[in-house]
């Protein structure tokens, strides 16, 4: 899998914007870009719903991949899953029933996360990547690999300018037991 291009500056809020990643920038509404992989999703053409997948139930521990380059500006591994009603309604505003961490404010689940949002610590070459290292960037909600979604390369909207290019390729993505 291989993408490129450039992710744009975060844009200031207006006044009148109210979500969840404003009053400074618009976090809520510029994430960034990149490739993705559902682990259980209903064909397009069947809605295109996503629905969890737990590695567990089959001895998955966690996944390696290899990454021809990666972007400067930043890189996480996220691993999006599907929110508890109660996890859901804690959030203001209160997401509906059944939202993703996607729509949560903190954001996904991601490899190397911490409430400071660093990169993942992805290097050139193959990454390891254990379940147990995956962590929530802030502790209002908790991982739970019994509602994975998927394996997201996310490249983030970048704060300040220059716009950030980036450009790479994932290949041998592959689960591993234990």
């Amino acid at each position: 899998m291989c993408t490129s291009g450039e992710v744009a500056v975060i844009l200031p809020c207006s006044p009148a914007l109210l979500t969840s990643g404003c009053p400074e920038r618009d976090y809520a509404n510029m994430s960034g870009a990149g490739i993705a992989v559902d682990f259980n999703a209903d064909k397009s053409e069947d809605g295109g719903a996503k629905h969890p997948w737990d590695p567990g139930a089959s001895g998955i521990i966690g996944f390696s991949f290899e990454i021809d380059a990666v972007p400067l500006t930043m890189l996480r591994v996220e691993i999006p899953m599907l929110l508890t009603d109660a996890e859901a309604s804690a959030v203001t505003p209160a997401l509906p029933a059944g939202s993703t961490t996607d729509r949560h404010p903190d954001g996904s689940p991601y490899w190397g996360a911490s409430a400071t949002y660093p990169a993942s610590p992805v290097m050139s070459g193959v990454n390891r990547v254990l379940f147990n290292d995956i962590h929530p960037p802030r502790t209002n909600y908790v991982f739970d690999t019994r509602r994975m979604l998927g394996i997201q390369f996310h490249v983030p909207a970048v704060a300040t300018a220059p716009k950030g290019a980036y450009a790479f390729c994932i290949k041998n993505l592959t689960l591993l037991t234990r």
